[in-house]
């Protein structure tokens, strides 16, 4: 895997593990409508804990489902990164054998090659 690609995903895990645990919920409180995102039940805990005041509807909604979304972006490439890896290591177990025989060929026709050139078969 690329190391930057790598880096991003430790740093963003680093980054989610440390947050307040999710789901969080986009909520109005009446009278005043200020967007507010509290922390949902988790574990069967309703913390309700605070978490931000968005600026926008839109963007709370974003940093809400973030919050649960990210995560499981950040799994799922994992997965099918190693999945392709694993893959990758299959192929090439397939392919070493036939590669080593192409190798060996070639060195017993540059050997044939370098007798013949020596004058020693004709």
């Amino acid at each position: 895997m690329n190391d930057d690609l790598q880096t991003l995903l430790d740093e963003t895990k680093r980054i989610c593990e440390a947050a307040t645990p999710g789901p969080w919920e986009l909520s109005k409180h009446n009278p005043t409508e200020i967007l507010q995102i509290y922390s949902a039940e988790h574990e069967g805990i309703n913390s309700g804990e605070w978490v931000c005041e968005p600026v926008d509807e839109e963007t709370g909604a974003f940093i809400a489902s973030a919050r649960t979304a990210l995560p499981r972006l950040v799994a799922a490439l994992e997965l099918a990164l190693e999945y392709d890896n694993e893959r990758i290591c299959e192929l090439f177990k397939l392919t070493d054998p036939m590669f080593d025989t192409a190798k060996e060929m070639k060195a017993r026709r540059d050997a044939e090659l370098a007798r013949v050139l020596e004058g020693k078969i004709k």
